[in-house]
């Protein structure tokens, strides 16, 4: 809600310094005129830093999203100030701009984070197939050498049916057996020799058989873990490729929603581009009544040379113009249109329209009425070449003649070329703008 004046800041003599700024302002805002429409210096590079790495890994940022989302809303809350000298219309404009950039970063991020949950989705896909084949070949293993046991198992099976068998037929069913069965000596120890042998092969042919079983067991065991492990890796993998699709369906509108976004921000710098002629009319403007209000102080300092004094009383501070807080202070600022950084003259007071405005010191009003940029404005000259302004008053109470500190001069307003109720107020040495802080 400020209307602040427009010039450089000064260096060497005050009227050097003032000509050589006036004359760099305008040679800049000519140039700038004509050249391309940059963002805000602030959030521009906030951006910049937003856009992907070429050659970079899924997209991954130089910078923590985070950091870079905070740096930007910091820039912009300290950039805010540099709309206080702006149009309505023009102030609207660089707001969306930055909202624009500051959504754009945002968005990013949200593409960077989309980004992130595809590339996760991607690896643990990966991985769950890899486990997937694995616990597949391990399965198929433990099938096979089950079936090869159970094989083995039968062939056993059949060679104790088979041992048993032939020792019926030959009667070496047992120890009394071969007894009971009569002969010679020597034909009683041929029997129990066979029959020993026989026990021997058949024991043998038990213990594979009872291995066998042992083995079968483990591997029916083994092969349950495998399906088991098979069945919850497919699982898995079905729920991470609903991931994965979610994650694809993110990252798609989070693209989108950035592409919406940019061509917006192409809009909206088209709006600031659109308003670059007209301020830089408004500061040539105001630049030129500062001018013309420079050569009068100084013409009227060298006519009252020797007598000025007679306006300065007691320490030479001024009192506060008006009931209210400061706005804007005196200082340089970056044009965020114009992209060049500027002289805000003097000092705003936030008050509403209406309310009193006083001379801060005891002078002689020199100048009262209209002057352009500035809407209504009075000023004060208090000797040693030092003088007062107040600018964009509705109202002027004292047009001529001596004031004293405190006499009512006028009413807050918002007249010329401001942006809403304030008084502008200007200190001027040899009618060169200075920080009135350095006077209150």
């Amino acid at each position: 809600m400020t209307d602040p004046r427009w010039g450089t800041a000064r260096s060497g003599s005050p009227r050097t310094s003032h000509r050589r700024c006036a004359g760099v302002a305008i040679g800049m805002t000519i140039a700038l005129i004509a050249g391309p429409v940059p963002a805000d210096a602030a959030t521009r590079s906030a951006a910049a830093e937003a856009v992907p790495l070429a050659g970079s890994r899924g997209g991954v940022l130089r910078t923590d999203p985070d950091e870079r989302r905070a740096r930007l809303q910091r820039a912009i809350d300290s950039s805010e100030a540099t709309l206080a000298g702006l149009s309505e219309d023009a102030r609207r404009a660089v707001r969306a701009l930055r909202a624009t950039e500051k959504a754009s970063a945002e968005a990013q991020r949200a593409v960077q984070m989309a980004q992130a949950r595809v590339a996760q989705a991607a690896a643990v896909t990966r991985d769950l197939n890899a486990r997937l084949v694995t616990a597949r070949i391990e399965e198929a293993q433990a099938d096979a050498e089950l079936t090869r046991i159970r094989v083995d198992i039968d062939e056993g099976e059949g060679r104790r049916n088979d041992i048993a068998r032939l020792a019926y037929e030959g009667g070496l069913q047992g120890s009394l057996t071969v007894f009971l069965a009569g002969g010679s000596a020597a034909e009683i120890s041929e029997r129990m020799y066979l029959l020993e042998k026989v026990n021997d092969v058949q024991n043998a042919e038990l213990d594979r058989l009872a291995l066998a079983r042992g083995q079968a067991q483990a591997m029916l065991a083994r092969l349950a873990e495998a399906r088991r492990r098979v069945a919850a890796l497919t699982v898995q993998a079905q729920a991470n490729l609903a991931e994965a699709a979610r994650a694809g369906e993110q990252q798609a509108a989070a693209r989108q929603r950035l592409v919406a976004l940019a061509a917006t921000r192409r809009q909206q710098a088209a709006a600031v581009s659109a308003r670059r002629a007209t301020e830089a009319r408004r500061l040539n403007a105001l630049q030129a009544e500062s001018e013309r209000l420079t050569a009068l102080l100084r013409a009227r300092s060298r006519q009252t040379r020797g007598v000025s004094r007679q306006w300065v009383r007691g320490s030479g501070r001024f009192s506060h113009p008006v009931t209210g807080s400061v706005t804007s202070p005196f200082g340089m600022r970056f044009h965020p249109i114009l992209k060049y950084s500027r002289l805000h003259t003097g000092m705003d007071f936030g008050a509403g329209c209406g309310t009193p405005v006083y001379a801060v010191g005891d002078g002689e009003v020199v100048r009262a009425g209209w002057a352009g940029g500035y809407g209504n404005q009075v000023v004060i000259a208090h000797g040693g070449s030092v003088a007062s302004t107040y600018n964009h008053l509705s109202a002027i109470a004292k047009r001529s003649g001596s004031v004293g500190r405190g006499s009512l001069i006028g009413y807050v307003g918002t007249t010329g070329l401001s942006t809403g109720c304030h008084l502008h107020f200007e200190v001027r040495v040899n009618g060169v703008p200075v920080n009135p802080a350095s006077y209150l």
